[in-house]
């Protein structure tokens, strides 16, 4: 494209195709970097013609992973306040079960570390909910 623009510096679909190429690379680094909403930013600057070209599959399938991506942290983030929730409300064996169902491997870094704390909480609060039931005993 670039050697058609040396030829006709006004052609502009050569114009269009660069910029759709670079917009799509810049979602793919913010994509691959977890910057989620970066990624989402720049794929939408892509003009629809893109369907017309071969980079249309690249686009579709990117377009995807982001929307995939973005619902299943949203997910995440709902069990997480549901166990939050729970602990609030003492409930720690619910808690706990709440856990256990957490596909954390598809969350960020803060999700990671978040369902950590809540589960050394709910760890060290059952296992005083035991204790003092043996010393009751």
């Amino acid at each position: 494209m670039e050697k058609v623009l040396k030829l006709d510096s006004n052609n502009k679909e050569a114009k269009n195709i660069i910029y759709i190429i670079n917009s799509y690379e810049a979602s793919k680094k913010y994509f691959e970097e977890g910057n989620l909403n970066g990624a989402e930013e720049e794929i939408n600057k892509i003009p629809s013609e893109y369907s017309k070209y071969n980079i249309k599959d690249k686009v579709d399938n990117l377009k995807e992973d982001i929307k995939i991506k973005k619902d299943n942290i949203n997910k995440i983030n709902e069990e997480l306040n549901l166990i939050s929730s729970l602990i609030d409300k003492k409930e720690f064996k619910k808690a706990s079960e709440e856990i256990g169902k957490v596909e954390i491997k598809n969350g960020t870094k803060d999700q990671e570390e978040k369902l950590e704390v809540y589960k050394n909480t709910v760890n060290e609060e059952i296992k005083k909910t035991e204790l003092e039931e043996k010393k009751k005993k």
